[in-house]
């Protein structure tokens, strides 16, 4: 009697314990529930065949239905009629156990009008073994059209802009044509021809850049000389700044020849000598802004170093983009692209602010073979 009695009590223990355990699972299952529900980002639940089985409010406000209309219905009603047996046959696959990546889609809503989509995918099975699979989806249709229409405006500046710069470049040549220039109007037309290439190089440089951050840039490699570049920079960028030429000292320079892009290379001092010249132009004990050339077998290392220091909280991210610092009109672009345009060349750049008062900024070159 007393065994039957044990045995009653560890039953009802047991009866007590699947009691809490359902109760837990109906706890963390309502949680779940209440947190797809409120959940910004899209989430469908299709069968082995596609039928919607569940979607959340959010998936419905992106697709412009109610979850009564999505129901017991394909998945493919939201796929553009032209990608639908391919939408299908990825669908399968991913059911049959292939991996199905994370990836944007286009998709349809309740009016027909094209959308854009991130999705991502995760596999259920049931107690019997019955497979379902959970879509995750964010609506990223207004950032796509954002940048789509950026894209044109960039363009169509680009496009604009070529045809006066082209006349702005050759202006100076009409005006020797006209008569003989006196030494001051000479240099005024010099820049304006300089000034006007360069705009033309940024122009190019903004196209080429998406390209160098993917990796997906080739750069015209031909041999020029370095000295030479060095010093129309240095003269533009003195002209343009309306400081004394002497300001910029070149050293260690006579003739150097390299193996580069030479438009990459000019852009990249000019952002790196105009930043040496704003950083060091205010401050009341002026030097000139000096550059050092050295080489060895393999490299060729150009320093640039003016009086100014870069602020210990950016020095660390000082080439990132849109890192500036002390500048009213800065960007964070030019640093930025020069770094760029070094990495293309299989260079770097570098910062150093170890002497009090100085910043120096190393560009390291592969050295063109003799």
């Amino acid at each position: 009697m007393s065994e039957c009695l044990d045995l009653l009590e560890e039953i009802e223990s047991l009866k007590n314990k699947l009691a809490r355990k359902s109760e837990d699972l109906d706890f963390c299952e309502r949680r779940f529930r209440k947190i797809v529900e409120h959940t910004p980002s899209g989430v469908c639940i299709t069968d082995e065949n596609g039928i919607f089985e569940y979607v959340n409010p959010a998936y419905c406000k992106i697709y412009g239905y109610e979850a009564n209309d999505l129901l017991g219905k394909s998945f493919l009603m939201i796929v553009p009629e032209k990608n639908r047996h391919f939408m299908e046959e990825l669908h399968r696959k991913y059911i049959d156990g292939e991996e199905e990546v994370q990836g944007e889609w286009e998709v349809v809503d309740s009016k027909g009008q094209i959308k854009n989509i991130i999705a991502d995918a995760s596999m259920l099975t049931d107690g019997d073994g019955k497979k379902y699979k959970a879509t995750f989806i964010v609506d990223i249709t207004s950032r796509r059209r954002i940048e789509e229409l950026r894209k044109d405006v960039e363009r169509m500046t680009r496009h604009d802009l070529r045809s006066p710069l082209s006349s702005l470049i050759h202006l100076p040549e009409l005006m020797r044509d006209l008569g003989p220039l006196t030494a001051e109007q000479s240099d005024l037309m010099e820049l304006v021809r300089l000034s006007g290439k360069r705009m033309l190089n940024m122009l190019s440089m903004s196209m080429e850049l998406f390209k160098m951050e993917e990796g997906a840039y080739a750069p015209d490699l031909k041999e020029f000389n370095l000295i030479d570049l060095l010093k129309r920079v240095f003269y533009e960028v003195t002209m343009n700044m309306s400081i004394d030429s002497s300001s910029c000292v070149l050293e260690n320079g006579d003739c150097l020849i390299i193996r580069a892009d030479e438009n990459l290379i000019e852009s990249l001092f000019y952002n790196l000598v105009t930043n040496a010249f704003e950083a060091s132009e205010s401050l009341p004990d002026k030097e000139p802004v000096k550059v050092r050339i050295n080489c060895n077998e393999k490299e060729v290392i150009v320093d640039i170093l003016n009086r100014g220091e870069v602020p210990p909280e950016v020095r660390e991210t000082f080439f990132d983009k849109y890192v500036t610092s002390g500048k009213k009109k800065g960007t964070g672009i030019g640093t930025y692209m020069a770094s760029m345009a070094a990495e293309v060349h299989g260079g770097k750049i570098s910062l150093n602010s170890s002497v009090p008062g100085f910043t120096l900024v190393s560009v390291t070159l592969p050295r063109t073979e003799d």
